[in-house]
């Protein structure tokens, strides 16, 4: 059984920032391809247990989805968790 990441990962209505990576299941490295891969994996996941594509878990995975797939998103994260330099 799997277990749901996403649950526990809001802070504030915000994700933590490596719960994106948790979400998806990828590495911090990950290509574009492997998060569109990902993605898709994990939608068909939900659909494949009979949940609705709509629910908070859900919602949590299209969020991180959205962000690590928009490269300018993806290093604006990346930047705010490395802090001031």
């Amino acid at each position: 059984s799997r277990t749901d990441a996403g649950t526990s990962l809001v802070l504030g209505g915000h994700m933590k920032k490596n719960g994106y990576y948790t979400i998806l299941h990828l590495n911090p490295d990950a290509a574009p391809e492997e998060i569109d891969a990902a993605f898709q994996r994990e939608k068909r996941w939900y659909e494949m247990e009979g949940r609705a594509f709509n629910d908070q878990q859900a919602k949590e995975l299209t969020e991180a989805y959205m962000v690590l797939s928009d490269a300018d998103r993806r290093n604006a994260m990346m930047r705010s968790r490395a802090g001031p330099s």
